[in-house]
């Protein structure tokens, strides 16, 4: 029953996220039409993603800023001239 007691308190003080969590969990279990192991799965491999892109990413943004290469054109060589003996 303490269990129970605790749930509750926390509903009570948000009472919002509760709701979203109960609406979020039977909208889950209606979509995936009682599959709750490849909901889950799928869930957790959503979470992985989003997880692992927010870290590549962040890790992109630290990377300094790499200037574009610029094609340089050959220098012209110039001819010459050889010493008379």
């Amino acid at each position: 029953m303490d269990i129970l007691n605790k749930i509750w308190s926390v509903a009570k003080h948000k009472p919002l996220y509760a709701i979203a969590f109960v609406v979020a969990l039977i909208t889950f279990v209606y979509i995936t039409d009682w599959n709750l192991i490849g909901g889950l799965l799928t869930a957790f491999f959503v979470l992985v993603i989003y997880i692992t892109g927010a870290e590549l990413v962040s890790e992109y943004k630290k990377l300094p800023k790499s200037k574009p290469a610029t094609a340089k054109k050959p220098s012209a060589k110039k001819a010459t001239k050889k010493a008379k003996k």
